[in-house]
């Protein structure tokens, strides 16, 4: 399978795309969370054709770029030294770091004070990491067992079984982007076109 960076233009904006020639029938334009467009074409198709028919599809591939635009991370990226501000339960802690003969990380007073055989950032990164995992398997444990209870107690029927779940889930995946996946169809020049948009989750803490 062939793959080819591609760019159209639409109006003043450029459209960058990566073309796969396959054996198959129709043409298949999607939109993925990072914004790349993925176009599938059989492999007899002319790049002109192909070009036409993205033509047609762009101010729907601009919405969809559009709509994953607002999941971009609105802050920086955090630094893991002494005096940088970090989120836990949306709030900022900032960080107190002290080189000590153990590891250790400790949320007090409104400040992250750590304890650590070394203060490189990438040490101080994997320490924060380690109490953020602990946390999260505390605070969602709690909060299962709280809908499981609730479940037990009521006996609910098997779809509000499945909302529990659902909600589970949706707590597990501390996320930009929603799961969700849309299909549309359309005929151009009596061939089938497909359109996706495709989201997963990125989990995070």
């Amino acid at each position: 399978m062939k793959s080819i960076a591609c760019t159209i233009s639409y109006g003043k904006t450029e459209i960058d795309y990566e073309l796969l020639m396959m054996n198959r029938k129709s043409l298949e334009i999607a939109v993925h969370p990072d914004k790349s467009v993925v176009v599938k074409a059989p492999k007899n198709s002319s790049l002109e054709a192909i070009e036409g028919k993205i033509k047609k599809r762009a101010r729907w591939i601009k919405r969809q770029i559009s709509y994953f635009n607002q999941f971009d991370p609105r802050t920086p990226d955090r630094k893991y030294v002494g005096g940088e501000s970090h989120l836990y339960l949306g709030r900022k802690y900032r960080l107190k770091i002290e080189v000590s003969d153990k590891d250790n990380v400790l949320l007090k007073n409104g400040y992250f004070c750590i304890e650590a055989t070394s203060s490189k950032p990438e040490h101080i990164e994997k320490l924060m990491d380690s109490w953020y995992r602990r946390r999260a398997k505390m605070y969602l444990s709690k909060i299962f067992d709280d809908c499981w209870d609730s479940f037990k107690k009521r006996q609910p029927r098997l779809v509000s079984y499945y909302r529990a779940i659902r909600l589970i889930l949706n707590i597990l995946s501390v996320v930009s982007v929603p799961t969700v996946t849309v299909v549309g169809r359309c005929l151009h020049d009596s061939k089938l076109v497909r359109l996706q948009r495709c989201a997963k989750p990125i989990s995070g803490i």
